[in-house]
């Protein structure tokens, strides 16, 4: 990153490198070229401007929404004229309606006449053709409807046919409907990887006051070559077929192809539709080539290939509802028993809801069956009668998987298949364990370990189906959740009490509260007194005690619940003391006895486990590599997938081996502190030394708020950091110390205001381990009301485990709040790209538990702002409950590049931003929100402010695991792989960037890779420089001598994320006015200004 300013230039006068697919052979050209001095004064946003081309490649090469289909004659007459839409296959339905009803009102509303097209092209093919004809104004008037109906966004009128070109042969795939839609050709073993279809992305811009030097011509420390890459083949069914025609666009089209057509969804050529889809990711082979380096091992991963026998054949979707509507534990009972009435010889896959699928269509004598069953109420000890209809609704093909592998993109995924294909894979496990979301459990045998606050621990295993190179998989984990103990609701009380309850026993209100926590919104089963009658109930709360709860009985006046249990089942309540449980609903409670009522087996909660129950579940769950990898096979054993008839129907086969990909183990950089002598990085560890800009503590204070701490435990805190400090190049004065005279907000709000007076640098707060001060109230106090800056310790940490490590990790974090630098990777390891001035960026939004309604969500946003990437600064929001996008990206951002500027002297000349948090069903809303917002905010700054921006998404929560297939590979006790593993082969996606990184060596169980997937890059980057700039940014977090698993600006929006949570806490936050919410507890600007890392 650029260390100071240079000589003003004009925007966009960096060289830039080449496009992909430029030339005969789609390569990209390893040397950037300068832009001509009148590209530069005409150079646009990004999002408007196509890059320089020869003129004999821009028809080939041109964006995808200018991409014509060839030459055709409009049918027209006089003034009407005929429009085709291209209308996906399970939508159909919904533009015409039960016996055609939809359609039908359609024509009549608009005055235009529609009817769907039954051709060649829509035999295999994902969509159907809708024509409309009529009147100009009528033609668009339905058109526009139509697209309504489907939930597609209206484009606008498609070109006159007489403007539109042939493509040439070779070039970008036309908006023709593909004839069978063959598979891509089978590349050849050990050739490169399929060069795919050259996206037209905006030039790489570069602006801003300050020095711009041209982009380095290498890519990196290495030299940029041209790298094979392993040949993408899978197994029978998915594996590409040679292509038996000649393309499509090279046919002339018939008399029945000639009106205009406009494709709603992604069909099998989803890329060429950017006026549709919208900003795409880039493809893999849009960025020029770079050797890749790094040691290559062979490593297993939990993923098992899937095959088909027969790709071609549709799968039938059809729509199950249920009535009268009953809970979903009645759905899968009921599609049993009606199988064996409507159709015993077939097996389809339900999902448990709504989605049945069919390798077959099933016998009906039409597209529609209804039928009444009987389904046992295990809850209630009854049969109830259902009535189950069950409807046609679209027909899937898998071949738009193939088609996916080919040039599909990560934003419209052939949801349709891969959801056919998941609800087939679940049945086995569906029939036999208890779901949750894509997870099973059993019941545990054996031992029971308990996580504590009545929850015991539950294995289990995940699967879900997902995409590879060139082949589906099956990705299968193990997997671990907490459930209520089924025991009687006296003894889940025990728990929180800490021993037995006597007869007149009581509990206070913590108790309650902790019991209330655990049982508010479960079932239990309420055992009448002297019979064997079993009844569920839900609870809504806990009430009064059995002698305190008072109601009306008719003809027998108001009574106590102890009275009338006494009176009508002549039942002595042994513990009245004890609350009852408020049962029904709000509109008709009424109270059970606790010693009566027993939790019921099974349930699912959705409530965030607390600090007790994370530590236990995670040393459960902590196992090395080789178990959990035999745990995963021992789940494939006992799910038995070749021996179940759904899967058998649809014909697929599920491998019994873990898929052997390969692997590099990126060379790790060094790092360097005061002394300038590079140290390196062995096994991701490294040794601390004096910082590279250490601070100075000369007027700082110990504040004590734990009665039980002594004076001598005080005075030792100081002693240890004065002398560890001095061994970190600190200058560390001597202390005010000072006790916390009573246990009373109020008192520290005094205390805190006195030390802003007398200037203090820092305060080190000692937290009791419970009371009123808590550690979200001493910064809200602090960093909120007041304006100083607090590190604060637990008071187990300087009575038990104050060590030179711990004061070590304690000082990490206050030199950096302090804004020293502690260390930094030696400059001979900075790729040219990182040395100048770029502003790295982390973004995260983190989500109240499911259970929380009334609590916002929080995003947050690091950014650094010097030219070591070591300090950040953050933004924050609040947002409503669950949303995921962050809606003020634009401001925040705008706040950040000034103050990089205030920081700097100058502006980042390249945005790298790193989001954490979406998930692959969210790609589409980023581009469209969040990237939009980042070029907002730089042109808000100034016109001519357009710096290339770098957009990888960070994703930690899945489950892909790595196992070495050498021992000689593997690190540490744990066996896992060494830190640096990359895999960007085989499982990621088939055309765009992606890859997964273990950048650090885990500490316990089984190490987790973290999957970034580039979303954007003006820059083009090649993939092995942005890997290394990755693993590099893992290297510079600022509480740890250690690679940690995600990039620290990551890192640090997780942590400031934590920091706003912190403020929100316990209160009431009015949902529908967060701006003024997010004005009272605004951090006090000199903080801000002074110690922007405050939040480390």
């Amino acid at each position: 990153m650029g260390k100071g300013k240079g000589k003003k230039k004009g925007k966009g006068n960096e060289d830039q490198p080449s496009e992909a697919g430029g030339g005969p052979s789609g390569g990209a050209s390893a040397q950037p070229q300068r832009q001509p001095a009148q590209q530069q004064q005409q150079a646009k946003p990004p999002a408007q401007q196509q890059q320089a081309r020869p003129p004999s490649q821009q028809q080939q090469a041109r964006p995808p929404a200018q991409q014509q289909p060839p030459r055709q004659t409009p049918q027209q007459s006089g003034s009407a004229n005929e429009v085709e839409i291209l209308v996906p296959g399970n939508k159909v339905g919904l533009v015409i309606g039960k016996g055609g009803e939809t359609i039908k009102k359609l024509q009549d509303e608009t005055g235009a006449k529609m009817w769907v097209v039954q051709d060649s092209r829509s035999a295999e093919s994902t969509h159907k053709p809708l024509r409309i004809g009529g009147d100009p104004k009528k033609v668009a008037e339905a058109r526009r409807r139509v697209m309504e109906i489907i939930g597609e966004e209206d484009q606008g009128t498609p070109p006159a046919r007489g403007q539109q070109q042939r493509p040439q042969q070779g070039g970008p795939r036309s908006q023709q409907p593909q004839q069978s839609a063959p598979w891509s050709q089978q590349p050849q073993q050990g050739g490169p990887r399929p060069q795919q279809p050259q996206q037209a992305g905006p030039a790489p811009q570069q602006g801003g006051p300050g020095p711009q030097k041209p982009w380095p011509k290498s890519g990196g420390p290495a030299q940029q070559q041209q790298s094979a890459t392993p040949a993408r083949s899978g197994p029978p069914g998915f594996a590409p077929t040679p292509q038996a025609q000649p393309p499509q666009q090279e046919q002339r089209p018939s008399s029945e192809q000639s009106a205009s057509v406009v494709n709603l969804g992604l069909g099998a050529r989803g890329r060429d539709y950017p006026a549709l889809n919208g900003l795409l990711p880039p493809k893999r082979n849009d960025r020029p080539p770079m050797k890749k380096t790094g040691r290559v091992i062979i490593v297993e991963t939990n993923h098992l290939g899937l095959s088909m026998k027969d790709r071609t054949k549709p799968v039938y979707h059809y729509d199950v509802k249920v009535e009268p509507e009953k809970p979903f534990r009645f759905y899968r009972p009921a599609l049993r028993a009606i199988r064996e009435v409507l159709y015993p010889n077939n097996w389809p896959s339900f999902d448990g809801k709504k989605n049945l699928y069919s390798a077959v269509k099933l016998p009906f004598r039409g597209d529609s069956a209804t039928e009444t069953v009987q389904v046992f109420d295990e809850e209630r000890g009854q049969p109830k009668d259902v009535t189950v209809t069950i409807t046609l609704a679209a027909e899937v093909s898998f071949s738009s998987i193939g088609q996916y592998f080919r040039e599909g993109s990560s934003t419209r995924p052939p949801q349709d298949a891969i959801q056919a294909l998941d609800v087939c894979l679940r049945q086995p496990a569906a029939q036999r364990f208890l779901q949750v979301g894509r997870s099973y459990f059993s019941q545990p045998r054996g031992r029971i370990v308990q996580l504590g606050d009545g929850l015991n621990l539950w294995y289990g295993f995940f699967q879900s189906a997902i995409l590879g190179w060139r082949q589906p998989f099956l990705n299968i984990d193990v997997a671990h959740k907490g459930f209520p103990a089924a025991v009687n609701c006296i003894q889940a009380l025990e728990e929180f009490v800490g021993g037995p309850l006597r007869g007149n026993d009581t509990i206070n209100e913590h108790q309650a509260t902790k019991m209330r926590g655990l049982i508010k919104g479960l079932k239990i089963i309420y055992e009448m007194p002297k019979s064997a009658q079993r009844r569920t109930h839900k609870v809504i709360d806990l009430g009064k005690s059995a002698r305190e709860t008072r109601f009306t009985v008719q003809d027998r006046g108001e009574m106590t619940v102890e009275q009338y249990f006494r009176e009508t089942y002549d039942y002595t309540i042994r513990y009245p003391l004890i609350p009852c449980l408020k049962c029904g609903s709000v509109q008709r409670e009424f109270s059970l006895p606790a010693e009566l009522c027993r939790i019921m087996e099974g349930q699912i909660v959705l409530k965030k486990l607390n600090e007790i129950q994370t530590r236990t579940m995670v040393k459960e769950a902590a196992t090395p590599a080789p178990h959990r990898r035999q745990k995963i096979l021992d789940s494939m054993v006992n799910v038995r997938f070749e021996a179940d008839p759904h899967i058998q129907e649809f014909g697929l086969t599920v491998s019994k081996e873990f898929k052997k990909v390969e692997a590099r183990i990126l060379n790790a950089p060094s790092v360097y502190y005061s002394n300038k002598r590079p140290i390196p990085v062995n096994k991701g560890v490294w040794m601390s030394s004096s910082f590279i800009r250490p601070g100075t503590l000369s007027n700082w204070v110990i504040y004590n708020c734990e009665r039980r701490t002594r004076p001598n435990e005080l005075d030792n805190l100081e002693r240890e950091l004065i002398k560890i400090g001095g061994t970190l190049g600190m200058s560390v004065n001597k202390a005010k110390i000072m006790n916390l005279r009573n246990d009373n907000v109020r008192e520290v709000e005094k205390d805190f205001a006195s030390f802003q007076r007398d200037k203090v640098q820092l305060l080190f707060v000692i937290l009791p381990d419970r009371g009123y001060v808590t550690y979200a109230k001493i910064k809200s106090i602090a960093e909120i009301q007041v304006g100083v800056l607090t590190q604060c310790l637990k008071y187990i940490t300087i009575t038990r485990r104050l060590n030179p490590a711990t004061v070590t990790n304690i000082l990490l974090k206050v030199n950096a709040k302090i804004n020293g630098i502690n260390h930094n990777i030696v400059p001979e390891f900075w790729p040219t790209f990182l040395q100048r001035p770029v502003m790295v960026v982390g973004a995260d939004v983190t989500h109240p538990s499911p259970d929380q309604q009334d609590i916002p969500s929080v995003a947050a946003v690091a950014a650094s702002h010097d030219a070591s990437a070591f300090h950040y600064n953050m933004k924050w929001r609040l947002q409503q409950p669950r949303e995921e996008m962050i809606q003020d990206l634009e401001n925040i951002m705008k706040e950040q590049l000034m103050f990089f500027y205030r920081k700097a002297g100058y502006k980042p000349e390249h945005i790298l931003f790193y989001r954490d948090g979406v998930s692959e069903g969210q790609f589409k809303k980023v581009l469209d929100i969040e990237l939009q917002a980042i070029r907002r905010a730089c042109k808000s700054i100034g016109d001519n402010y357009e710096p290339p921006i770098t957009f990888l998404v960070v994703q930690k929560r899945h489950h892909t695991r790595f196992f070495p297939t050498n021992p000689r590979d593997a690190d540490g006790k744990n066996q896992n792989v060494p830190a640096g593993t990359i895999v960007d082969t085989e499982i990621v996606h088939p055309t765009e960037f992606d890859f997964y990184l273990v950048s650090h060596a885990s500490i316990q169980g089984t190490s987790r890779p973290t999957k970034y997937h580039v979303l954007w890059d003006d820059a083009k980057m090649p993939e092995q420089l942005l890997e290394e700039i990755t693993y590099y940014l893992c290297h510079l977090f600022t509480r740890c001598t250690r690679s940690v698993s995600y990039p620290a600006p990551t890192y640090y929006a997780h942590l400031a994320a934590f920091r706003i949570r912190s403020y929100i806490e316990n209160q009431n936050i009015h949902l529908r006015n967060l701006p003024q919410e997010e004005r009272n507890r605004t951090v006090k600007q000199e903080i801000v200004n002074n110690n922007p890392m405050f939040f480390v």
